[in-house]
């Protein structure tokens, strides 16, 4: 009886750390996606997008944004926007305009 439990806890165990090794693998590869979008895309706003896309996908969210601070240090100023229902359709738009980014919903 006292075996079987070691056994069992023995396999626990071991689902716990081959769903770890998992979990560190997909890090690690986002990781270097995301190196890898530093070196080939010339825009930040490029750069920022995949790495953000990245990391969406490695924890499987479905909205979210990148703001960068202004200059002056007193507002967010926001570099895009991710919003998708369920269905993947675009929750809302942007559009840049001459007073900055307009997004509509």
């Amino acid at each position: 009886m006292v075996k079987l439990k070691n056994i069992k806890n023995q396999r626990e165990h071991a689902e716990e750390a081959q769903q770890e090794s998992h979990r560190s693998q997909a890090e690690v590869s986002a990781l270097l996606e995301g190196a890898r979008a530093v070196l080939a895309y010339r825009e930040f706003k490029d750069s920022a997008r995949a790495i953000f896309d990245s990391c969406k996908a490695l924890i499987g969210g479905t909205a979210g944004y990148i703001a960068l601070l202004s200059k002056d240090g007193s507002n967010n100023v926001v570099l895009f926007l991710a919003l998708r229902r369920a269905n993947g359709q675009n929750i809302c738009n942007s559009r840049r305009n001459g007073y900055g980014v307009r997004y509509t919903f």
